[in-house]
């Protein structure tokens, strides 16, 4: 993969967004697997620096596409009026190469990213983008197209964890504050999932107390899965739907 630097650009673009709250019920939780717990180490360095512009930070912009999955901040009019060189810079930073997408919540912002061998889940304060904490694992994911070893799963943040899925269908659960690792599972393993064109790229969906993702796994009917946000175990799965691209 050739190596590139993205930067992360915080913009005066958006403020406070509510939560989202959904109507619609599951399967009936069916405890169908188990999940690798992991031990809490330290968290993994207090590195990083930014370029600080400005202070305020966004309320809420917790998974892919916003609250409202809408690419839409509801309570945040847009700016009416843009100087000759856009709306005012507040920070930047440059990290790693990836297709994921930042969330915030909390005044912490958190990016997922990738440095030669190691895949990245940092957070950086939203306000100034000082870097508060990252976890570091190693992968060995390669694409055959050029450019797109990943990671592409967008993370979510939920005020107590972040949950992230590395482009080699690993699910992770982190501490929100620290970093620390709190479980996490190969869903690849678990579930039979199949090669795609690409990673896997799929990002989950939080509801209540579980993250529902489209698996495509071959092992029963995987095709859709729920996991418990707090232990990792899998809770139900459901339908021979084949892996996409998208949030269910």
């Amino acid at each position: 993969m050739r190596d590139f630097t993205a930067a992360v650009v915080c913009l005066l673009l958006l403020t406070g967004c509510r939560q989202q709250v959904y109507d619609f019920e599951p399967p009936s939780d069916v405890d169908r697997g188990g999940t690798n717990e992991v031990e809490p180490s330290a968290a993994e360095g207090n590195v990083g620096s930014a370029k600080s512009h400005a202070s305020p930070a966004t309320d809420a912009w917790p998974n892919l596409f916003g609250p409202f999955h809408t690419s839409v901040a509801g309570e945040s009019p847009p700016l009416r009026e843009w100087t000759a060189n856009g709306p005012p810079l507040r920070w930047e930073a440059a990290i790693g190469a990836g297709y994921s997408s930042p969330v915030a919540r909390d005044n912490r912002l958190i990016v997922f990213y990738r440095e030669a061998d190691e895949e990245v889940l940092e957070c950086r304060a939203a306000n100034t983008g000082q870097s508060i904490w990252q976890l570091r694992r190693p992968t060995t994911y390669k694409c055959k197209y050029r450019y797109s070893d990943g990671p592409y799963s967008s993370p979510i943040i939920d005020g107590e964890s972040v949950y992230a899925i590395s482009a080699e269908g690993i699910m992770r659960c982190v501490d929100a504050v620290t970093g620390m690792p709190r479980w996490e599972k190969s869903l690849w393993d678990e579930f039979g999932m199949e090669e795609n064109l690409f990673a896997v790229a799929g990002s989950p969906l939080l509801w209540r107390d579980r993250l529902i993702f489209n698996a495509g796994g071959t092992n029963g009917d995987a095709g859709i899965v729920a996991i418990d946000k707090r232990s990792g175990k899998t809770m139900w799965t459901a339908t021979d739907h084949r892996a996409g691209y998208a949030t269910p």
